[in-house]
């Protein structure tokens, strides 16, 4: 509890709402990331974003466990991942969708990604 000592209870209350809103905004980055893992082709290419996917989704997944940490010391509950997210809105605008945002480009062919760098 040492890191909410001396805080009001108003103001660790709304630390806990904002530490609660950034898990939430983490728990769909790690959900995207594995929802996006399991699309990708097992071309030389999708191998390598693959590689760079679960390297950032670890990044996420540390973030996770400190925001659920914080969350716990306060003696408060953290917010759950959800075990799916709705993508359907924006499917059904034309907005992308899955399969064609992950395994292509606006350059073009998926090789023409690693070129451009």
């Amino acid at each position: 509890m040492a890191r909410f000592q001396g805080m009001s209870d108003a103001d660790k209350l709304n630390d806990i709402q904002i530490l609660n809103r950034a898990l939430f905004f983490e728990n769909r980055a790690v959900w995207a990331y594995r929802f996006a893992a399991d699309q990708l082709s097992t071309s030389e290419v999708g191998k390598a974003v693959l590689e760079l996917a679960k390297q950032n989704r670890g990044d996420h997944e540390k973030h996770q466990e400190m925001f659920r940490d914080a969350i716990s010391e306060a003696g408060r509950t953290s917010v759950q991942m959800e075990k799916t997210y709705d993508l359907s809105s924006y499917i059904n605008k034309g907005q992308g969708n899955v399969d064609s945002d992950v395994n292509s480009t606006p350059w073009g062919s998926k090789s023409q990604l690693f070129l451009a760098r």
